[in-house]
């Protein structure tokens, strides 16, 4: 199992040629081992960037996510008491709380990490996906 970062989760739904096809193919065939988890901020973060005109999603919000949200693709996680206090040991990190929060996941469900952010995995404060 692996946890999606906000824009990867948002590349893989949009099929979008930022996420390399072996990347692409690799979470495809991933899923059909089970869903692919996501943190709850990234709900949030995309409806944020939609509404700050960041992002352009190829139909509306709500028709989007409910596409994006399918039990056979995704499983949301929680944020936990236990994800909050593992958030307090990300230090030196950036400030970004979404950035924060989907780490703390990642450590929280021991999975590793599918980002292309180049300061999460500067960090090293969790396991990276390599497909």
């Amino acid at each position: 199992m692996i946890l999606l970062d906000t824009h990867m989760w948002i590349w893989w739904i949009n099929r979008d040629p930022r996420l390399a096809k072996n990347e692409l193919r690799a979470l495809d065939e991933q899923m059909i081992e089970g869903p692919l988890f996501i943190s709850d901020i990234s709900f949030w973060e995309v409806q944020t960037a939609v509404a700050h005109g960041k992002l352009l999603l190829p139909i509306p919000l709500d028709a989007w996510l409910t596409q994006a949200t399918r039990p056979l693709l995704i499983r949301p996680h929680r944020i936990t008491p236990a994800v909050v206090l593992e958030i307090a040991k990300l230090n030196p990190f950036h400030k970004d709380p979404g950035d924060r929060m989907i780490t703390a996941t990642a450590r929280v469900l021991g999975v590793p990490l599918a980002t292309h952010d180049g300061d999460i995995i500067r960090s090293k404060a969790v396991p990276i996906w390599n497909p």
